[in-house]
Formats: C-alpha cells, sequence, structure tokens
C-alpha cells in the first residue's frame, strides 16, 4: 500500500519538524513495517545529553492502522493505536509528541 508509506513518511517528517522547532534532534531507522525512533538533545559539541521520547512505531500497510509506543528515561509512558486514513488521530499523535518535549523543557 503506497499510500500508506507515504503517510509514514509525512508522520516522520512531521514528528522531526517538531522536534527541531523544540530545540531538539530527531533520529530514526526505519524497517519494513516499524520505525524505532529518538528524538535527542545534544550539547555544544554534538554529544547526546539526554533523550526526551522515544517511540517504537509499528504500520500495518494491509490494513491502514498502526500502533505508537512511547518512551521516556523511566520507561514506557504511552501506547496509542492509530488508523492512517484518520487526520484526527495523526494529529493527536504529532500532538502527543509536542506536549511530552514541552513537559520534559519544564520538568528540568
Amino acid at each position: 500500500m503506497e499510500k500508506s508509506k507515504s503517510l509514514k513518511q509525512i508522520l516522520l517528517s512531521q514528528i522531526e519538524a517538531i522536534a527541531m522547532n523544540e530545540g531538539y534532534d530527531f533520529l530514526y531507522e526505519d524497517a519494513e513495517n516499524e520505525v524505532l525512533g529518538q528524538i535527542i538533545e545534544r550539547d555544544d559539541s554534538g554529544s547526546i545529553m539526554d533523550t526526551p521520547l522515544s517511540f517504537q512505531l509499528s504500520i500495518n500497510e494491509e490494513r491502514g492502522n498502526g500502533t505508537i509506543i512511547y518512551y521516556q528515561p523511566e520507561g514506557e509512558v504511552a501506547r496509542k493505536k492509530f488508523d492512517l486514513e484518520s487526520t484526527e488521530t495523526i494529529i493527536t499523535l504529532l500532538g502527543y509528541v509536542q506536549t511530552a518535549l514541552l513537559t520534559f523543557k519544564k520538568n528540568r
């Protein structure tokens, strides 16, 4: 399903935009149906200081749905299912990323 591949790339690019906007870097490894992502904080020399949010994104291209599991340093913090066709669920996923990063900044 080519459409879900492009939706996956759009989702990843939006997560990267949110991370960059908040002053973080975004790294990910894309396997066939799973993406492992990390939003990281670097020091002035480029070394990784912290990982405020990581996630495991699984997408079932045939069914058009997926699951995302969010992790923070203390472990798993949320697990969400989503429908690739639903704009509302995609916005909710992106909103969670932004809220988690803002909360991490506030608690430092």
